[in-house]
């Protein structure tokens, strides 16, 4: 059996994912008064902190999927398609792709091969770990053991013929709980599109989207005409995207793959990710970055992908044999053309602290 403290290392985000759910549903602060108190936090108060103190002075406007925004077109010249987050529970709920569509989808690149269930079953059996335990410590409790009750006959067989236990199989289910505690807020993320209405170039933002999100997007009606004086299809804003955002950090199902990131097929496609081994649960490495996702971005994007803190990457992260910054820089060098690599490196900047990185997307095309 795996070394329980190895496991748990690298499983650490367990206990941020419930400690961040614990915050965000829980809270029992119900001061909305002060919106400038750092010790306001908001249990789900994010809604009655706008109608009650930002509405009171700034109109305020719902949008749904579906809607698209017009009134920036005249001032600024952009328009914003809302796509998510999705009205239907079912794709609320959805966050991989149906078992009978894998290929809509980017499979999943296992970057260690230890399990959730024997990471959760090692954090209860070595319950001194305290640091790296799935759950928080708040929620950790050594007072109260579990019992079973049984007649002394049938519990001298159980105890004297060991495959008839079950005493921590109940632990195997458990290995995902942490993370599908908080697993439909994902698909809850604001998702917009937004429009250069000149050229048609769409800079798309999807948040943090997962699956059934980028699923739902393609069922949307929309009420406007697309270029060819057609019914607009989501497709086409996917076909025009010449900056996309990437959601969920590089993972698998974050970026849709034949309804999603193969319809990006604009020559100056760009793509920017938010993923840095240096601030996220060690845990999430084992899922993030996604090989097969980072592959297809590299070759559509001509090497226009860009990373906030590439350290430790790798183009196979469980290889861990080429840096990914190497095959960033190789990439560009093969695929863009001498222009292109030109126009890139005035478009691209990144910060000398290294705190952000800024990107300028031309609303005209120069080709």
């Amino acid at each position: 059996m795996p070394n329980g403290l190895d496991i748990l290392q690298i499983r650490q985000h367990f206990a941020a994912a419930v400690t961040e759910f614990a915050d965000l549903h829980l809270s029992a602060d119900e001061d909305v008064s002060n919106l400038n108190d750092p010790t306001y936090v908001g249990s789900l108060k994010g809604m009655a902190v706008v109608k009650e103190k930002i509405a009171k002075t700034v109109p305020i406007n719902f949008y749904k999927p579906g809607d698209i925004i017009t009134n920036l077109e005249s001032k600024l010249g952009i328009r914003f398609y809302v796509l998510g987050p999705p009205t239907s529970i079912d794709a609320i709920h959805m966050e991989s792709a149906p078992s009978n569509k894998p290929n809509e989808a980017y499979q999943h690149s296992h970057n260690n091969t230890r399990t959730n269930s024997e990471a959760f079953t090692a954090a209860i059996l070595n319950p001194g770990a305290s640091h790296i335990l799935p759950f928080d410590e708040a929620f950790l409790d050594l007072e109260s053991q579990l019992e079973y009750k049984a007649e002394p006959s049938q519990k001298a067989i159980y105890e004297r013929e060991n495959w008839r236990t079950i005493n921590h199989d109940w632990l195997n289910s458990a290995g995902s709980l942490a993370l599908r505690m908080n697993s439909s807020t994902n698909n809850l993320s604001l998702a917009l599109a937004i429009e250069f209405v000149g050229s048609g170039r769409i800079m798309l933002f999807p948040g943090d989207a997962e699956y059934g999100s980028w699923a739902s997007w393609h069922d949307i009606v929309w009420t406007t005409k697309g270029k060819d004086d057609k019914p607009l299809e989501t497709s086409a804003l996917l076909n025009q995207t010449v900056f996309y955002k990437v959601a969920h950090h590089l993972s698998h199902n974050g970026s849709a793959k034949l309804r999603g990131v193969e319809m990006m097929t604009h020559p100056d496609l760009a793509a920017m990710a938010t993923l840095d081994y240096d601030r996220i649960s060690p845990g999430w490495t084992s899922t993030m970055p996604n090989r097969d996702l980072v592959a297809a971005l590299l070759t559509r994007t001509k090497g226009r992908f860009m990373i906030m803190n590439e350290k430790g990457l790798f183009v196979d992260q469980a290889a861990k044999k080429e840096p990914l910054s190497t095959k960033i820089k190789e990439v560009r060098e093969q695929l863009m053309s001498s222009e292109e690599q030109k126009e890139f490196k005035k478009a691209f900047t990144v910060d000398p602290g290294n705190l952000y990185l800024e990107y300028r997307v031309e609303a005209q095309s120069k080709s």
